[in-house]
C-alpha cells in the first residue's frame, strides 16, 4: 500500500496548502532501498512508510514538533531538538517508526549516518 495524503491526514494536521509529496515519495524510498529485504511484513512495512512520511513532514512543517500555540495574537512555540535525538529519533513519529523495525534497519542508519537537514524551500 502507498501511503496517501489521506492516511497522513489520519495521523497530522498539515495546513492545506502544504504538499505532502516530497514526504511521501521520501518514506517510499526508505522503504523500498533500505526496508524491502528486511524480512518485516507488509503491514508493518506499510505502517512503517506512513511513520516516515508524517516524521519528515513534522520536521518540514513544525520544524521539530509543535509544542504550543495560541490562538488570540498568534502564538506558536516549537519543540526544541535535542542534539542527542538527531534523525529519525527527533519526533514521535521516526521514534515509533525505529521502535516497529525489528529488523533494526533504521536503528542502524541512524546510527551509520548520523544527522541530516531537511530543508523545505
Amino acid at each position: 500500500m502507498a501511503v496517501s495524503s489521506a492516511d497522513l491526514a489520519k495521523l497530522i494536521r498539515l495546513p492545506a496548502d502544504f504538499d505532502d509529496a516530497g514526504v511521501i515519495s521520501l518514506a517510499a524510498s526508505i522503504r523500498s532501498e533500505y526496508l524491502a529485504a528486511s524480512g518485516l511484513s507488509v503491514g508493518k512495512l506499510d505502517t512503517i512508510e506512513l511513520l516516515l512520511a508524517a516524521h519528515f513532514a513534522v520536521l518540514a512543517e513544525e520544524r521539530g514538533g509543535l509544542k504550543r500555540q495560541s490562538i488570540k495574537d498568534t502564538s506558536e512555540t516549537y519543540r526544541e531538538i535535542d542534539p542527542k535525538q538527531i534523525g529519525l529519533r527527533s519526533t514521535r513519529f521516526g521514534q515509533q517508526a525505529v521502535m516497529l523495525d525489528t529488523s533494526q534497519t533504521l536503528l542502524t542508519m541512524a546510527t551509520k549516518f548520523g544527522s541530516a537537514e531537511l530543508r523545505v524551500v
